[in-house]
């Protein structure tokens, strides 16, 4: 992701995505992310330090097993149960 990255709302939903970038750094006012109805497995290491404001984590309809509640910001968590729908 680009170091001057200044979106509040990102949405990547509905794209096909296998994986995410290693990296989000530089989105330090990203909010709200939508990854859903994507081909993701796994969110990417070090991801809850990149996007640790986010406040709202869309991942329904991926191919997630399982999800480390260590890899969701602390300030997104609340909202893991429903994500996985």
């Amino acid at each position: 992701m680009s170091e001057s990255c200044s979106s509040m709302k990102l949405d990547l939903a509905h794209n096909r995505l296998a994986s995410l970038p290693e990296t989000f750094g530089g989105c330090t006012a990203l909010l709200d992310l939508d990854i859903s109805d994507n081909r993701l497995k796994q969110l990417p290491p070090g991801f809850e330090s990149d996007v640790a404001d986010l406040r709202q984590l869309k991942m329904s309809y991926n191919k997630f097993t399982a999800v480390c509640v260590c890899s969701v910001p602390s300030s997104a968590s609340s909202y893991l149960p429903s994500c996985l729908d």
